[in-house]
């Protein structure tokens, strides 16, 4: 299983688990393996005896090169890979070009599987993206790459962080507001817009139907990720 994120730092981290038989035992076992930084990775591009062999981990063709490496370096036979789990994001899931199809041909018996309980997020996305009054959040994704800004995800971070009496909601109104103030006219603008919406009576009244919604659906979102449906 493998996965890219960023960390509190917002630096991307590539992430490596590995589930296998305990012969002994005759039990499933699964191991957090290693993770590595994506920026070190592009470093290790630059190193000419390396650059065949690493690049940045974005691409499918970079990451595919990168777990048979890692693995191989703690010993592991990467042809024996019987599965492999990724998210659904075409780099990885992609039936031409992604890391799952790509890793077949190392490893002609790793199936693919596809990570159910974000199956269920789909769905769930999809049906609120039909939905008219709902949209209004599928407008907000700038929240996300104004948040992420340097000083955004500081004022966030240091916001959630101190004040335990608020929400995560109140800690953006008070980041917006923050940034609303930036000597970055163009920020400061969009970051006021933004305020406005998440101050209306419409999104507030779709994120508490949302959250009645999404607390019904999280007991079968736990379910599907629960222990003991591994096999």
């Amino acid at each position: 299983m493998v996965d890219e994120t960023k960390d509190l730092c917002k630096q991307e981290q590539l992430s490596i688990a590995v589930s296998y038989i305990y012969v002994n035992k005759t039990a499933l076992m699964e191991r957090f393996h290693s993770f590595f930084s994506a920026k070190a990775l592009k470093k290790l591009a630059n190193i000419p005896h390396l650059r065949h062999r690493v690049t940045t981990p974005t691409t499918g063709k970079s990451s595919t090169q990168y777990i048979p490496d890692t693995l191989t370096s703690y010993n592991l036979d990467p042809q024996m890979i019987v599965s492999q789990g990724y998210d659904w994001a075409f780099v990885m899931s992609g039936s031409y070009s992604g890391v799952q199809i790509r890793i077949k041909e190392v490893a002609h018996c790793a199936s693919y599987i596809h990570c159910h309980a974000y199956v269920l997020n789909l769905i769930l996305v999809d049906c609120a993206k039909n939905n008219q009054h709902a949209a209004v959040f599928f407008t907000l994704t700038a929240l996300y790459v104004i948040a992420s800004t340097s000083k955004g995800h500081a004022l966030f971070y240091e916001s959630r962080s101190f004040i335990q009496t608020n929400s995560t909601f109140d800690s953006l109104i008070e980041t917006l507001g923050c940034l609303a103030g930036d000597n970055d006219k163009a920020k400061a603008v969009e970051a006021e817009n933004l305020l406005h919406q998440v101050h209306s009576f419409k999104f507030a009244a779709t994120l508490i139907i949302f959250d009645r919604i999404l607390s019904i659906t999280k007991s079968l979102s736990d379910q599907l990720q629960a222990k003991n449906l591994d096999f």
